[in-house]
């Protein structure tokens, strides 16, 4: 059962404030706190947070602080773990790794299809093209979407300003590559 969402939107002023409604959002239940997650950015922002979550809330708690339950502080892909880990016989992960491992070798089969990469293809950039794929599909676009937007604000210029002219090339490479990602990840035995 998917229980329904609420998001709230919090305007800050500034840092100090950002941190002090961080804190006036944890629940004071120990178990409820422990049920809520604050995604951050790194597990350096969140070893931070926790440290200024724990300086805030002992400087309110008179001369006998109560215990300090936080919520669970962490990064996107900790975040990804720990709903997989609450699913009933989830199927197997891939690292990062083998994710870039098979987007490196989908670069290659769209270099073979013959689209022609407009950059050398560094180790680095790999991890950046995974990136750009994993932040389109969490915007709920397919590769298709991203195709057909980007060469749609593109195409017309291209004739003309050869920085259009090398987007467009960077676009098409990269849509097949996307595409051929997909269908790499969709072989692979158990794999989401």
């Amino acid at each position: 059962m998917i229980t329904p969402r609420a998001t709230r939107l919090i305007r800050t002023a500034d840092l100090q404030a950002f941190q002090r409604a961080i804190v006036a959002a944890i629940p004071r239940d120990p178990i409820a706190a422990r049920s809520c997650a604050v995604l951050v950015p790194s597990r350096s922002a969140a070893e931070e947070l926790r440290r200024t979550i724990e300086t805030l809330l002992l400087s309110t708690g008179g001369t006998h602080p109560p215990a300090i339950v936080l919520p669970d502080l962490v990064t996107r892909d900790e975040w990804y773990a720990r709903l997989r880990e609450r699913l009933t016989g989830p199927p197997a992960a891939l690292s990062s790794f083998d994710r870039e491992v098979l987007l490196r070798r989908s670069a290659h089969t769209a270099h073979a299809a013959g689209t022609e990469p407009p950059f050398h293809l560094r180790a680095g950039l790999i991890a950046e093209i995974l990136a750009l794929y994993d932040e389109l599909r969490r915007r709920h676009r397919t590769v298709a979407d991203f195709d057909r937007l980007m060469t749609g604000a593109l195409e017309p210029g291209a004739d003309y300003d050869r920085g259009a002219a090398r987007l467009l090339e960077q676009t098409r490479f990269l849509s097949a590559t996307f595409s051929a990602f997909e269908d790499a990840v969709s072989t692979v035995p158990g794999a989401d």
